[in-house]
C-alpha cells in the first residue's frame, strides 16, 4: 500500500475532490471544513486529529463507496496547509462577501473550539471565538455584555459585515496569543508526565491491594 506525504499541500484537483465530498457527505460542506480546521489549529492546547475528524467526517459520509482513506489524506493534508498559512500570519478564510460560506466557515470554527475545554471554560480566552459564535447563530455562546457591546456600536447588517471581512485578522490574532498559553501546557504537561509516582505502602494487616478480601500479610505480603 502506497503511504501518504501529509505534508504535501493538496493540488487543485484533489482539493475540488474533497471539496465535493465535504459539501454532499457533511453538514457543513467544505467551508465548515476548513473553519473546523483553523481553529483546531490555534486552539489554546493541541486537539488531536482523532478528536476533530469525527466532527469533520461523519460515518455515513463513507457509506456511499467512498475512499475513505484518500478523504482522511486529504483532510489532514489541508489541515497542514492551514498551519503553514497561519505560521506565515496568513488564513484560508471565504471571501467576506459571500454570507453562506462566511456563515458555514464559522459554524465549524465554532464546531472545533468547543472541542477544547482550555478555550470553552475561559472566558477572557473565548472572546476570540465570540465573533464565529455571533456570525454562526450562536448567540448564546457570546457574553451577555460583549453581545450588547457589539449590537450597541452598529445594526446587525453592518455589524455581521464588519465580522466577516475580520475572520482572518481575529484567527491571526488568536494565534499570536495563545501561543504562550500553548507552551504552558505542553511545559506542564511534560512536567507531569516525568513526576515520579509515589509509592503508597500498605500496612501488614490492612486489606490487600488486590482485592481478595484477606489482609495484606496473608495475601500478597506473605510472599
Amino acid at each position: 500500500m502506497k503511504s501518504i506525504d501529509f505534508t504535501s499541500p493538496l493540488s487543485d484537483d484533489e482539493y475540488s475532490r474533497l471539496a465535493d465530498f465535504c459539501d454532499e457527505h457533511t453538514p457543513l460542506g467544505i467551508d465548515g471544513l476548513m473553519g473546523l480546521l483553523h481553529s483546531v489549529a490555534v486552539a489554546p492546547s493541541l486537539v488531536p486529529p482523532s478528536a476533530w475528524l469525527r466532527q469533520a467526517l461523519p460515518d455515513k459520509g463513507f457509506e456511499k463507496g467512498e475512499n475513505t482513506r484518500e478523504i482522511v489524506g486529504f483532510v489532514l493534508r489541508c489541515y497542514n496547509d492551514v498551519l503553514s498559512s497561519i505560521k506565515k500570519k496568513m488564513t484560508m478564510t471565504p471571501e467576506d462577501d459571500d454570507e453562506d460560506a462566511c456563515g458555514l466557515f464559522a459554524k465549524g470554527y465554532i464546531a472545533g473550539a468547543l472541542l477544547d475545554p482550555e478555550w470553552v471554560r475561559d472566558e477572557k480566552r473565548w472572546t476570540f471565538a465570540a465573533p464565529f459564535a455571533y456570525l454562526s447563530g450562536r448567540r448564546d455562546l457570546v457574553a451577555e455584555d460583549l453581545l450588547h457591546k457589539m449590537e450597541s456600536e452598529s445594526s446587525q447588517q453592518q455589524l455581521l459585515k464588519k465580522l466577516r471581512s475580520q475572520m482572518g485578522s481575529v484567527i491571526v490574532a488568536t494565534e499570536d496569543s495563545f501561543k504562550r498559553v500553548r507552551r504552558d501546557l505542553a511545559i506542564a504537561a511534560a512536567a507531569a508526565a516525568q513526576k515520579p509516582r509515589t509509592k503508597t505502602r500498605v500496612g501488614r494487616n490492612e486489606p490487600c491491594p488486590c482485592g481478595s478480601g484477606k489482609k495484606y500479610k496473608k495475601c500478597c505480603g506473605a510472599h
